[in-house]
């Protein structure tokens, strides 16, 4: 009843001591020292509910001591040199979970220490930061590429005896996804318990820093090492970035807006062409955030319809020889079309072909008018499109 609040919520935390019945061990605080720090009451419950501060059954050879010990405890009856009213460590209430950056599937919560321990209070035993996996990743992050990732390695085997190896294992954190390099690696190693002395892994030095990637605005420029030397032995990875980048280059870009040449003439309208197009160039680039244009670099326009153009017939020619020496003959003169209207033009009908009647002198002194035959039909043209020509004979 006397204990503040403060102070019970910690030893029970801790200790198992002061807790109501409603009371449960924190598994997070103080996980970093579990091996020490925690009691064997809190290790079980943590080991079967959270499974955590589970400890391996190690075989330990019982032997007989011989000596003494000394146990020093302090007077219950002698009053204390200095009077001290205790004043526990006292942590602030957890923020809200804050989701981690990009895509790393975490999310993330801190604490301070609200009120600090005097010489004679206890200490805050716990962690001021704790992440765990998000429930649910954000769906631009669910077709990221994602490497296979080793946990870390477990802590070596208990050595029985100096010809006897120690053994440690590591197991697959997180698969591959969505095309990401699988885990290659050893997942258990060996080692003798009175072998070669361990080293941990070793970085190298970084390298310069790269050129920035614009020479103007907002770049960026990288810079690598190397690990120079892997662990051996020691359990000690290299769980460090490997490429640093920062910002560069902050001036701001020149701006210049983008210029245009005017319009060139008219292409020729040629032939059947129902077009013609004019041109225009980009003289000059924007820069920066200089002004741009949307306009069009090509035009086409219609071509003005040619002129019509009527057909031509030739000059008659010569009248034939009369076919009769008497009693009335005839003789023929003909022309020819010499190119057909085009574009709309006229081609009035004519004849091209005449004959007229000669040497109608009878032969035995009787006398016969000639006759026409009636016309026939037209014929078929001789185009199926545009102009063409039709006859007819009698």
């Amino acid at each position: 009843v006397s204990w503040p609040a403060a102070k019970q919520q910690w030893c029970c935390r801790n200790f198992a001591m002061g807790c109501s019945s409603e009371q449960k061990y924190d598994c997070d605080a103080g996980f970093w020292n579990w091996q020490v720090g925690w009691t064997a009451e809190k290790k079980a419950f943590c080991c079967k509910e959270k499974n955590r501060g589970c400890e391996a059954e190690v075989h330990v050879e019982h032997h007989l001591c011989a000596g003494h010990e000394e146990e020093w405890s302090q007077c219950p009856d002698q009053p204390r040199c200095i009077e001290c009213t205790p004043v526990d460590c006292l942590f602030s209430q957890w923020t809200k979970w804050i989701e981690g950056a990009d895509c790393i599937g975490l999310r993330f919560r801190h604490r301070s220490i609200q009120v600090e321990n005097n010489e004679c209070g206890l200490p805050c035993f716990g962690t001021k930061m704790e992440s765990e996996p998000l429930p649910h990743l954000r769906s631009k992050c669910l077709l990221l590429k994602q490497d296979c990732v080793f946990s870390s390695w477990s802590q070596w085997s208990v050595c029985e005896n100096q010809v006897d190896q120690a053994v440690r294992s590591r197991h697959i954190d997180k698969d591959s996804l969505n095309g990401g390099e699988a885990c290659k690696g050893r997942i258990k190693e060996t080692r003798p318990c009175g072998g070669p002395e361990a080293r941990p892994c070793i970085f190298s030095e970084w390298h310069q820093w790269t050129s920035c990637s614009t020479t103007c605005g907002e770049g960026y420029q990288s810079r690598m090492r190397r690990v120079a030397s892997e662990d051996y032995l020691s359990g000690q990875t290299c769980d460090d970035a490997l490429l640093d980048t920062r910002s560069c280059n902050d001036q701001a870009c020149p701006t210049r807006d983008s210029q245009i040449s005017h319009w060139s003439t008219w292409s020729p309208c040629s032939g059947n062409s129902l077009q013609r197009t004019r041109r225009r160039e980009v003289l000059v680039s924007p820069e920066g955030v200089g002004m741009g244009f949307n306009v069009s670099l090509v035009e086409a326009g219609r071509c003005s319809p040619p002129e019509g153009e009527d057909c031509m017939i030739s000059e008659w020619s010569s009248w034939t020889q009369c076919d009769k020496s008497c009693h009335g003959g005839q003789s023929y003169r003909h022309r020819r079309l010499v190119h057909y209207n085009i574009n709309g033009g006229q081609c009035p009908i004519a004849s091209l072909q005449e004959v007229t009647a000669c040497n109608t002198q009878p032969c035995n002194g009787e006398t016969r008018k000639c006759e026409w035959q009636a016309w026939q039909e037209w014929g078929q043209c001789s185009n199926e499109r545009g102009a063409g020509l039709a006859q007819r004979k009698r």
